[in-house]
Order: structure tokens, then C-alpha cells, then sequence
């Protein structure tokens, strides 16, 4: 069996100059893809793109404006028509 505590805790590394556990280098792994993809990302701009994100966008709000998902429309009263 996975002894978890000692792997994600008490598992401790050298790198950088210090001290570093499991989760600590999972954070900074995580952060520095992240910084990458944004740096990827310059190399792939277009406006084409932006303007169909942005208007996909836009539809999405609208649709849920008119339709609201489930939770919201379960304890909705529409008024009765007379």
C-alpha cells in the first residue's frame, strides 16, 4: 500500500538551494507549463481568433441569460397568467 503522507508531506528534496517537498515541486512543475503555454500562445495570436473566442463568448452569456441552466430555474416561480 501507498504510504500518501510520506510522499505528498514527508518526502523532501535538494533542489534550487532548499528544501522541497512533493507538492511544492508539483506547484512550481504546474507553474512553469503554464508559464510556457502563455509564452506558445504569443506564436499562435490571431485576430481571427480573438474576434470568434470573443463572439463565442458573447452567444454563451446570452444563451444563459435566456436560458438559465438547472439550478437556477428549480426554484423559479414564473407568475400565472390570468
Amino acid at each position: 500500500m501507498i504510504d500518501w503522507d510520506r510522499w505528498l508531506v514527508k518526502w523532501h528534496v535538494e533542489f534550487l538551494g532548499r528544501q522541497w517537498h512533493f507538492v511544492g515541486l508539483a506547484t512550481l512543475a504546474g507553474l512553469v507549463y503554464l508559464h510556457y503555454l502563455a509564452v506558445l500562445a504569443l506564436f499562435y495570436f490571431t485576430w481571427l481568433a480573438f474576434l470568434v473566442g470573443g463572439t463565442l463568448l458573447y452567444l454563451r452569456r446570452w444563451c444563459d441569460s435566456i436560458f438559465p441552466p438547472e439550478p437556477l430555474t428549480q426554484e423559479f416561480q414564473a407568475p400565472k397568467m390570468a
